[in-house]
């Protein structure tokens, strides 16, 4: 996705340009500039709107000028200290001839500490003794910045934003080591990848290495290695689809969804120094625009990755997709099909475990000290369809397939997939009803040059009256939905489309309404013979499109045998209109944004 920046068109401005004129010696009217009156005092428009303090001083200077230089005078001031860490001047002083005056403002560093930055607003309190040409109030803020060190160049990657990797300074705080920050990652990257930057952006990227003992967000952290940072913003102005929206950066924490130490994992030190500093840190964000949505990236190695001053990188990215359910020939579900989406050139080996539930972190503990059965195969195994068995007899529900690089011996990174498992030997019979026709808009088709199998077969479970399928439908699959004829909803269940995607795995649907929460984006009905299916397709990293399909009756069953097929032909239609755009909207951050915390910029 690229922006190009609008071209500012240059203005011509002419000074003391005379309207009518007609003649070298011709007269012209003046208005002369009005005589000084009053004290006429003000406050230098070139004055600072944060004042840095030292933790060695006790106080700072604040200059007051005046126009009028003709006596002594002393000048009332109003003074806004909510704080009360300031002891400020209520008056100022001016001696005769002087056009410059001094506040000397107080404070206690001790009591002020560092990074607590407060307002103080210093008001001429006389109005007769102010300009109309000058600022007759200053508002600042004031404050003691907290001491940093820095350690030189470090390489940051973005990987959701730029192309390339950047050199930005990084430093270390002095009185808590453990926080690190880079100055101005961002500014670089726009200005080279075209980039809109009208949006704001913060001067620095923060992050704390956490320990277990520390508390984020009341939670007790127990694990090694973890990251923290500060929401930030990145600069960029989203002007797609008519967002008009900053994009910023948070950590998982900032949502109420995603309390505690199984949804941080991916915020972590990736690599230590021998001197046990970090390496390599990564962060795992959510890409989030305020009041409107963002991309979720929480369970994504190398999104964000900092490489630190004079080290060597190393590759250890892994990606693994779920690429359906392994069958035999009595219809036995034997195991699922994986495949590996990225492999580091550094990765030696790769474990992959399926286990039931969606809890990565301890999936991967289990994992790597052997307590969970895994199979191992090497870096070759990313060009093939990997069979994993399922360890016991599977239940449906929820399940995770997990993927651990390994390099010298150690772990090194980790992914994730989370899929539905639905068994094939549930019973369930069906009568055929209907035929007619289903037009694909969104992933097999689009708006401007829709899909259509025409002739698909309508069936209803004999079991649910409300339960119905429509065979070969996708990728010659079921497509399954339920339909309430007394209260007119209808809702398609999260399932398998039957294309499995070279880079994300097997594609899925879902209804709208219980994928987004709500009706906000759509919702499934049936009019006039029409099913109108409001859906969204998707992988575990993202949507690939949403919208409305729809299938109409044409008949009753048996009326019209000779369906026509338009997905299943092996040539892969599908493989040419598949695109993921990026960035994407992400599955569990649109359920998740209304429960976001607030933060401030």
């Amino acid at each position: 996705m690229k922006f190009i920046n609008k071209t500012l068109g240059i203005l011509s401005m002419m000074s003391g340009m005379l309207i009518g004129f007609s003649g070298c010696t011709e007269e012209v009217d003046y208005t002369p500039a009005e005589k000084l009156n009053g004290a006429q005092i003000y406050f230098p428009t070139t004055m600072a709107s944060q004042i840095d303090l030292s933790n060695t001083e006790t106080s700072f200077i604040v200059e007051v000028s005046r126009a009028n230089t003709d006596s002594d005078i002393t000048a009332n001031l109003n003074v806004t200290n909510e704080s009360g860490l300031f002891t400020i001047p209520t008056s100022v002083n001016f001696a005769a001839g002087e056009s410059t005056a001094k506040l000397s403002i107080g404070y206690d560093p001790e009591a002020l500490g560092f990074d607590n930055y407060q307002t103080i607003t210093i008001a001429i309190a006389d109005e007769t003794y102010t300009t109309p040409y000058g600022t007759s109030t200053y508002t600042f803020k004031a404050g003691i910045p907290a001491p940093w060190t820095s350690l030189g160049t470090a390489t940051f990657y973005d990987n959701f934003l730029f192309m390339n990797s950047y050199e930005v300074e990084i430093q270390q705080n002095d009185l808590d080591p453990s926080t690190y920050r880079l100055v101005d990652p961002y500014s670089e990257g726009l200005a080279a990848e075209g980039y809109p930057t009208e949006g704001a952006q913060s001067e620095y990227v923060e992050f704390k290495l956490l320990k277990p003992g520390d508390k984020l967000n009341d939670i007790t952290i127990t694990m090694e290695g973890l990251v923290y940072f500060p929401a930030y913003c990145t600069g960029f102005f989203n002007t797609s689809n008519d967002y008009n929206q900053n994009v910023d950066v948070h950590h998982p924490s900032d949502f109420t969804d995603f309390q505690g130490e199984a949804y941080w994992t991916y915020n972590k030190v990736l690599q230590y120094q021998e001197d046990g500093t970090p390496a390599i840190v990564q962060l795992a964000p959510f890409y989030y625009m305020d009041g409107i949505g963002g991309w979720n990236y929480s369970t994504t190695d190398g999104m964000i990755k900092i490489v630190f001053p004079g080290v060597t990188e190393t590759d250890y990215s892994i990606g693994v997709a779920y690429a359906g359910k392994y069958t035999d020939s009595k219809g036995n579900d034997k195991g699922i099909l994986a495949q590996l989406t990225t492999v580091g050139g550094d990765v030696e080996s790769i474990r992959l475990a399926v286990v039931e539930g969606t809890d990565v972190a301890t999936a991967v503990e289990g994992i790597v000290n052997g307590s969970i059965d895994y199979m191992e195969v090497g870096p070759e195994a990313a060009s093939n369809t990997i069979m994993i068995p399922f360890a016991s007899t599977p239940v449906d529900g929820d399940y995770t397939l997990v993927a651990i690089a390994y390099g010298g011996n150690e772990a090194q990174t980790s992914s994730s997939a989370t899929f539905k498992y639905a068994s094939s030997t549930t019973q369930e019979t069906w009568t055929a009803i209907n035929v007619g026709d289903y037009t694909y808009t969104l992933f097999f088709g689009t708006a401007e040059e829709p899909a259509v199998d025409s002739g698909l077969t309508l069936f209803r479970s004999n079991e649910n009256p409300n339960r119905y399928k429509i065979e070969h439908w996708g990728y010659d699959v079921d497509f399954i939905f339920t339909y309430n004829a007394e209260t007119g909803e209808v809702v398609v269940e999260e399932q398998e489309t039957g294309y499995t995607h070279p880079s994300y795995g097997m594609v899925m649907i879902s209804d709208l309404v219980p994928y987004t929460g709500g009706q906000e984006y759509g919702y499934s009905y049936y009019e006039n013979g029409v099913f109108h299916f409001a859906v969204v397709y998707f992988v575990s990293e993202g949507e690939f499109a949403l919208g409305e399909e729809t299938f109409a009756i044409t008949g009753e069953a048996g009326t019209n045998s000779a369906a026509t097929r338009s997905m299943s032909m092996p040539s892969g239609k599908a493989n040419k209109k598949v695109n993921v755009a990026a960035p994407k909207f992400s599955r569990m951050h649109i359920k998740s944004v209304k429960n976001m915390i607030p933060w401030s910029k």
